[in-house]
């Protein structure tokens, strides 16, 4: 009887309780990819689908985490004012299940259970998981959301404005919902993004960071890279104008120059003997 491969994989839950004022119809919406842009300075996402344009049952979107690695988000549970969930794909590495609840608290303020369930399934997934996710920087990055959630339920404005500015990511539109881009024609993240999920988790938790003024910018190091066919051409003409009258050593001319020096040598060191053969004896070549 034919059985399974078990490969050695590694769980760990977070979870983190906190209120928020506010009813759980006003929370609720903010809990998608595309509203984030609202409130979460850091976050960038590409949508894959999604009929109404937010999150919704069995949306898809991508984002960008450490190594490069592709990460796919899928909604899986949505029920409005209550629960939502997210199950993301890292690769072989990692699969994570975001479940955020709702529930009515005291004086119309909203309760919320956020819980991440992490399978690490690789030596790279256990890394990031024991770097990025322990209790000490989960606690953090949740204090961070329910921060930025706090002062945007009060103000309707992002906590950290200035940060959203300074991201370059290329979006289509305005910063309030309609931000996000959808694959058609859609650039790829930058690394040095958040590693994603809906919670958008902050740059100093997941380890990427901005680089320094002295370092090259990410346009200057793409430009290296690229040679395309005329400038290969180019280089091309260039190597033969410089090098075509240079012969290496295992050319048939140049082997054929060397036994030509050779024999001219031999010439001259036999006309050299002959001569003092025939030197009289009172010259200098007679002497011994």
């Amino acid at each position: 009887m034919m059985k399974p491969k078990w490969i050695e994989s590694q769980r760990v839950e977070r979870v983190r309780r906190f209120s928020l004022a506010g009813r759980p119809r006003d929370v609720f919406p903010l809990l998608c990819p595309v509203r984030e842009y609202e409130w979460i300075p850091s976050w960038s996402c590409v949508m894959a689908y999604s009929e109404s344009g937010v999150a919704e049952l069995d949306a898809v979107f991508q984002t960008v985490g450490p190594l490069r690695k592709k990460i796919v988000w899928t909604l899986i549970t949505f029920e409005p004012d209550q629960l939502v969930e997210y199950l993301m794909v890292a690769g072989r590495d990692m699969v994570v299940r975001l479940s955020i609840w709702l529930a009515n608290g005291a004086s119309e303020s909203t309760d919320i259970t956020w819980r991440m369930l992490f399978t690490a399934m690789s030596l790279p997934g256990k890394t990031i998981l024991a770097r990025h996710f322990s209790e000490e920087k989960f606690a953090a990055m949740l204090e961070l959301r329910e921060k930025e959630l706090r002062h945007f339920l009060a103000t309707g404005t992002m906590l950290f404005p200035t940060a959203a500015q300074g991201n370059d990511v290329p979006r289509n539109g305005g910063s309030h919902g309609e931000g996000h881009r959808y694959l058609d024609g859609a650039q790829a993240l930058r690394p040095s993004e958040p590693l994603p999920c809906p919670a958008a988790l902050d740059r100093s938790v997941n380890g990427w960071t901005k680089p320094g003024p002295g370092s090259a910018s990410r346009k200057q190091r793409n430009a290296l890279r690229r040679l395309d066919y005329w400038k290969a051409e180019g280089l091309a003409i260039l190597c033969w104008i410089l090098f075509k009258g240079m012969r290496l050593g295992g050319d048939n001319s140049s082997k054929s120059a060397d036994r030509r020096r050779r024999r001219q040598l031999r010439g001259y060191m036999m006309e050299g003997q002959a001569g003092s053969e025939d030197a009289p004896a009172d010259s200098p070549g007679a002497r011994a």
